[in-house]
């Protein structure tokens, strides 16, 4: 069990830092970007007032994790491109 945790929070780190790639990548001038980010946030502060320890629960995860996945891809296309 603590070996798919591990695995799991690989993972998780992997898509939030692509997913801050995504947001830094310089496209932000496109609204459809801040869209993504706003709700991102908000839905993010939502779950953070619940409190800390509620916050680490995965149901207060799982509706923002569709906006940072679209953000990660956005960097993972970043990545791909500046090493073409």
């Amino acid at each position: 069990l603590a070996a798919e945790t591990a695995i799991f929070l690989i993972a998780l780190l992997a898509v939030y830092l692509f997913a801050v790639r995504g947001v830094f990548s310089g496209s932000l001038h496109n609204a459809c970007m801040w869209l993504l980010l706003g709700t991102s946030l908000y839905l993010l502060a939502v779950s953070a007032a619940a409190g800390a320890r509620a916050a680490a629960s995965p149901r207060f995860r799982l509706p923002v994790m569709p906006f940072v996945c679209i953000l990660a891809a956005a960097g993972v296309w970043r990545t791909k491109t500046v090493a073409e």
